[in-house]
């Protein structure tokens, strides 16, 4: 599978468009972060390749395929979303919530069968999610309903998942879960494209990094490449620190150190 983002430009309207000339490239296992501060066209760019809203130029493509001629229900078998937060009005069961995912399979009028179940099975087991499979949604916490809807997008066995913020709304602990889990689907051939507000979730993955730095072109490329202190300076006006330091396997690793203001107005140089 490979995703091709050509040359878009994208947003509301053509007199005042978010981002200008966006291209980016991915394939099976590929693992994209896109970074940038609030309100710089994250989500607009979602939108565009979910094909949510039309690009004002340029073309989303699946397999050199044009995604603007397919059905609905063909982008749904290659392609899942879950936004950066979901409230659930019907008290659905954690597991029929992720059942939905598999409605893409089942048709509307189907009944799931045996594969339905099992797919669900195995993300409710794989999420640690299993012991939640018999409780309301309207009972659980923001977090673990951001980890059902993950498990429902996965339940649709798309090539590609994009994630908006998935960690936003978790514990520490969760947010590990959700790398980790992001790190298993690339080896298992998917790929994952995925929003944060934490520059190291790129470094951790060694993602491909796209970060949007307003008024200027989208900057692409491998993540110790695109995550430097230069880049971070642009795109956040903050000074933050990339230092590396060594594992428990005596490998290097690199993180982020946002620095903040000295006492006397000034920041660290």
């Amino acid at each position: 599978m490979k995703l091709e983002v050509n040359s878009v430009t994208c947003g509301y309207r053509r007199d005042a468009p978010v981002l200008r000339d966006v291209s980016l490239e991915l394939a099976d296992g590929d693992i994209c972060c896109i970074l940038g501060h609030n309100g710089v066209g994250k989500s607009t760019l979602f939108k565009t390749i979910l094909r949510l809203i039309p690009p004002l130029s340029g073309r989303v493509l699946i397999d050199g395929d044009d995604i603007a001629r397919w059905s609905r229900a063909r982008l749904a078998d290659s392609v899942a979303y879950v936004a950066q937060s979901s409230t659930t009005v019907f008290p659905y069961l954690v597991e029929e919530m992720v059942m939905l995912g598999r409605m893409n399979r089942v048709g509307l009028f189907g009944a799931p069968g045996k594969r339905d179940r099992e797919v669900v099975d195995g993300l409710l087991a794989e999420l640690g999610l299993d012991r939640l499979r018999d409780k309301p949604c309207t009972e659980i916490s923001g977090g673990e309903r951001q980890l059902v809807m993950i498990a429902q997008a996965l339940a649709q066995e798309p090539r590609v998942l994009v994630l908006d913020e998935p960690t936003a709304n978790l514990d520490y602990g969760n947010k590990i879960a959700v790398m980790e889990m992001i790190q298993r689907l690339s080896g298992r051939g998917l790929c994952t494209i995925f929003t944060t507000h934490d520059p190291e979730h790129a470094l951790l993955l060694d993602a491909r990094t796209a970060l949007i730095i307003p008024g200027e072109q989208v900057v692409f490329g491998p993540a110790d490449q695109v995550v430097t202190e230069r880049n971070l300076k642009r795109a956040y006006h903050a000074t933050i620190r990339v230092v590396e330091i060594l594992d428990d396997w005596r490998r290097p690793v690199r993180v982020c150190l946002p620095l903040l203001n000295q006492p006397d107005g000034g920041t660290a140089s």
